[in-house]
C-alpha cells in the first residue's frame, strides 16, 4: 500500500508554481565606494585571500550581515589605513524591472572626511532610502549623494526613518586591526564582487535579523514599499474643490486635476489616474565626534552676601460673594409621542450622491431609515496620465502626457488642467506641447518645484479629445 501510494504521488500532475510577487526585496545591497583620488578598499572573505580595489568600485552585500574592510591609498597620506565596520540593514524594494544593480547606495569619504579621521575624530554615516513624498528639492547624484551633518549627540537611526528608510551604517574610528583579525570576524558567501556572477550560501546566519526579516500585520500583510518609486498624478492628500470666490484649491505636489464647466454651467472637477516611476535615492546622514582640547582655569573667590528680614504686612477688606445654583435633575413623566426629522446635506468639493434620511422616534425606540438616491455617474471630463518610462536614473529625462476627452452627451468650456510636480521632477523650460489651442502658465508649489496649467480654448464637443505633453529631469 505504501509503494502504490508512493507511486500514485510521482505520476500525479505537477503542481502549478504560484506566480512571483510583484514587488519584493532584492537579495543583495549594492554599495559604491568613493572616494579621494588613490583610494584603494580591501575586502575579506573568511580564509580566502583579500580582494582589493581602487575606488570607485561597486560590490553586492548581503543584508543582516556586519562587515569589516580595509580603506587606505590616501595620496599625501601613507601611513593613514582605515578599517570601517558596515552594518546592512537593508535592500532595495521593487518590481522585477529594477535591477539593483544600478541603483547602488554609494559611502563616500570625502578630503575633509580624511582629514578629520587623521586628526582622531570618528565618524558615523546612515545611508537611507528616501522618502520621494519628503525628498529635497535638489540635483541627486549616485556619486556625490546628498549629506546632512547632526550634532553627535542625535541618534542618526531615527533620523534617518523620518527622511525615509535606513539600509546601511557605516562607524569609522581610529582603532587599528590585523588582517586574521579581519579575516576571523568575516562571513564567507556574504559579498558579490564586480568580476562574479553568482553567491553562494553563507556558512551562518543573519547578525540583524531585523534588518532582512520585516514585521508585518498577518491579517493585512506587509506595508507596501514608499521609497523606491516616486507616484504622479491623481489627487492624493487633501482633496481638490473650489473655495468661495470660485478658485481652485487643494492641488497638492504630485496632483493632475482639471477644472471645467458642464452643459449646465456649473464648476467641476476632474482627477487624473496616477502614474508610478521608480528611481530609487539614497541620502547621508552624518555626524562626527572630534577630540578636542579645551583649558579651564579656576581661581578660588570668596563671595560675600547680606540677608536681612523682612516684614511683610497686608490687609484685605470684606468681600462680597454671591453663588447662584441651576437645577441639575427635573423628573417628570412625558407621554408617547413620534418625532420626524429630516437631516440636510452638506456639499464639500466633489458631489457623487446624496441621500435623505428620516429618522423617527418612538417612545425608547429608535429607527433609521436610509433612502438612496440613484448615483449620478456623469463625469464628462475623463484624465488620463500616462509616463515613457517606468524605471529611470537620476538625472534622466522622462516625458508625461494628459489626454483630455469629454465622455457626456453636452459641450463643455474653460477646461484648465493643473499639474503640481514633486520636488523630485524638474520642469524642462520649452518641452510643453498640446494639441489645441491652449495658455500655458507655471507657478511655483511647496515641494520646490512648479505647477503646469493649460487653460484650453473653446468648447470641447462631446467625444471630443486633447493632449498636451511636458518633460521633466529627474532629480
Amino acid at each position: 500500500m505504501v509503494w502504490l501510494a508512493a507511486l500514485s504521488a510521482t505520476t500525479a500532475a505537477p503542481a502549478r508554481l504560484a506566480p512571483l510577487p510583484h514587488m519584493g526585496p532584492t537579495p543583495l545591497l549594492h554599495v559604491l565606494f568613493n572616494g579621494p583620488p588613490g583610494m584603494k578598499i580591501a575586502f575579506f572573505q573568511g580564509a580566502a585571500p583579500l580582494r582589493e580595489f581602487n575606488t570607485p568600485v561597486t560590490v553586492g552585500l548581503r543584508p543582516g550581515y556586519i562587515y569589516r574592510v580595509r580603506i587606505s591609498g590616501f595620496r599625501g597620506r601613507p601611513g593613514l589605513t582605515l578599517f570601517p565596520t558596515l552594518e546592512v540593514r537593508g535592500t532595495l524594494r521593487g518590481p522585477p524591472e529594477l535591477p539593483p544593480a544600478r541603483y547602488p547606495a554609494t559611502f563616500r569619504l570625502s578630503e575633509f572626511d580624511v582629514l578629520h579621521l587623521a586628526e582622531g575624530a570618528m565618524l558615523t554615516k546612515v545611508i537611507y532610502l528616501e522618502n520621494p513624498e519628503k525628498a529635497f528639492p535638489e540635483q541627486g547624484r549616485v556619486a556625490e549623494p546628498i549629506e546632512l551633518s547632526f550634532p553627535p549627540d542625535r541618534d542618526l537611526l531615527n533620523e534617518a526613518r523620518n527622511y525615509g528608510r535606513p539600509v546601511l551604517v557605516v562607524r569609522i574610528g581610529d582603532r587599528d586591526t590585523s588582517v586574521a583579525e579581519l579575516q576571523q570576524e568575516s562571513v564567507p558567501n556574504t559579498i558579490l564582487f564586480p568580476d562574479e556572477c553568482s553567491l553562494g550560501l553563507p556558512p551562518c546566519p543573519p547578525q540583524l535579523p531585523w534588518a532582512c526579516f520585516q514585521w508585518y500585520d498577518p491579517i493585512i500583510g506587509p506595508r507596501c514599499p514608499e521609497e523606491e518609486c516616486l507616484h504622479d498624478g491623481g489627487d492624493a492628500g487633501h482633496p481638490a474643490g473650489f473655495d468661495g470666490e470660485g478658485r481652485l484649491q487643494g492641488v497638492d505636489p504630485e496632483d493632475t486635476v482639471a477644472e471645467y464647466r458642464d452643459g449646465e454651467g456649473r464648476k467641476r472637477i476632474a482627477c487624473s489616474n496616477r502614474v508610478c516611476l521608480c528611481v530609487p535615492r539614497f541620502g547621508v546622514l552624518v555626524t562626527e565626534l572630534r577630540l578636542e582640547q579645551a583649558r579651564l582655569a579656576m581661581v578660588p573667590a570668596i563671595n560675600l552676601f547680606e540677608q536681612k528680614q523682612v516684614e511683610l504686612e497686608g490687609r484685605f477688606g470684606a468681600l462680597r460673594h454671591h453663588q447662584y445654583e441651576q437645577p441639575i435633575e427635573t423628573i417628570g413623566r412625558e407621554r408617547p409621542s413620534e418625532a420626524e426629522g429630516v437631516v440636510a446635506t452638506s456639499v464639500v468639493g466633489r458631489v457623487e450622491g446624496l441621500q435623505a434620511v428620516t429618522a423617527q422616534l418612538r417612545s425608547k425606540d429608535v429607527t433609521g431609515v436610509c433612502i438612496e438616491q440613484p448615483r449620478q455617474v456623469d463625469r464628462p471630463l475623463c484624465l488620463c496620465k500616462t509616463c515613457d518610462h517606468k524605471v529611470a536614473q537620476l538625472g534622466d529625462i522622462v516625458t508625461f502626457t494628459i489626454t483630455y476627452s469629454n465622455q457626456g452627451g453636452r459641450p463643455i468650456t474653460d477646461v484648465v488642467v493643473s499639474d503640481s510636480l514633486t520636488g523630485r521632477l524638474e520642469y524642462v523650460p520649452g518641452s510643453p506641447k498640446t494639441s489645441r489651442s491652449a495658455v500655458f502658465t507655471t507657478q511655483e508649489n511647496e515641494s520646490g518645484s512648479l505647477i503646469l496649467r493649460w487653460s484650453i480654448a473653446g468648447k470641447l464637443l462631446p467625444g471630443e479629445s486633447g493632449t498636451v505633453t511636458f518633460q521633466a529631469r529627474v532629480r
